[in-house]
């Protein structure tokens, strides 16, 4: 059964819908793309410089699977590595060596070997720092081995179990933490242990599966808004809802009409678009009607529907 598997950075948009980073809207190679960005900033700053006059609801990582044969599509969820916005000499030492072995995926992910991180001096001193680190106190210790975060039992147990000269215990985590997803797990919880903070992770993704997703995530030639198991129903990509079919046949019409304005028609027969753009005054074309503007293509048809029906298309 022949998979295939792609990353997005995902929001869900004021409407409910859930859509590919603004930025970014194809799919990356792995996780560690998009770590790699985001541990540049923190999450206020990331929204500031990439959501302006956006409020993402939810902003997360998916990960999307397709079994070729069936199809059926499943996400699996990962929350976002920002950098901590406390700019502690802890959470600097996590965000740097989690940058390093993200590259280190990264590398291995492009030419195509084992994917595992290797037992480095760098990786083992990280381990042993981060285990240091959440033994070391009851309160961390605790709150680790009771997270519901960390979904590897026998990691737990390893760490429950935790001796800083114990080389069976030592080497167990080390060949858990060969796995990127699982260091990163592991640091990203310890990072929330220190700021009090608490995620359920669980919760989030069970939310998650229950959104309604763009159409375009799922290789669709339009866009619309349909949950996970429609998605795996609909085999033919040029499908359309029939609440939308009546509004592309309105904007092909649209298109092909005259402009509403004479004004605009006379400089666009003259020579199109660039020729309106220069001799127009800026307030005919303010005060121009919508199809008019979508026509000129100062409106896109997301936009045009939006505004004309108040749905996404």
């Amino acid at each position: 059964m022949q998979q295939s598997k792609k990353y997005f950075l995902l929001y869900r948009d004021s409407s409910g819908v859930v859509r590919p980073w603004l930025f970014h809207e194809q799919a990356f190679d792995d996780i560690t793309d998009i770590d790699l960005i985001t541990l540049e900033f923190t999450k206020q700053e990331f929204l500031e410089e990439f959501f302006q006059g956006v409020k993402p609801q939810d902003l997360f990582i998916g990960r999307l699977s397709v079994s070729r044969s069936t199809p059926k599509y499943h996400f699996h969820y990962y929350e976002c590595f920002f950098k901590d916005e406390n700019l502690s000499i802890t959470s600097s030492k996590i965000e740097q060596s989690m940058m390093m072995l993200a590259l280190e995926r990264q590398k291995k992910i492009h030419s195509k070997g084992t994917i595992e991180l290797d037992s480095s001096s760098y990786f083992k001193n990280y381990v042993s720092y981060l285990m240091n680190g959440i033994t070391s106190q009851t309160y961390s210790f605790y709150s680790f081995i009771h997270s519901e975060n960390i979904t590897d039992v026998k990691l737990k147990e390893y760490v429950l179990n935790y001796q800083a000269n114990n080389s069976f215990f030592i080497r167990s985590i080390e060949d858990k933490l060969k796995k990127y997803k699982n260091i990163r797990m592991v640091s990203m919880e310890y990072m929330r242990i220190l700021n009090n903070q608490t995620i359920n992770v669980r919760r989030n993704n069970t939310l998650r599966d229950n959104y309604l997703y763009s159409s375009l995530l799922f290789d669709f030639f339009y866009d619309f808004p349909l949950s996970l198991f429609e998605a795996g129903r609909i085999l033919d990509k040029d499908y359309l809802p029939d609440y939308l079919k009546d509004q592309a046949i309105v904007v092909k019409q649209i298109l092909q009409s005259p402009f509403d304005s004479e004004k605009i028609e006379f400089y666009y027969e003259m020579g199109g678009r660039d020729y309106v753009l220069e001799n127009m005054d800026s307030n005919d074309l303010y005060n121009a009607s919508m199809e008019d503007l979508f026509r000129l293509g100062l409106i896109n048809e997301n936009e045009y529907v939006k505004r004309k029906w108040g749905k996404h298309r």
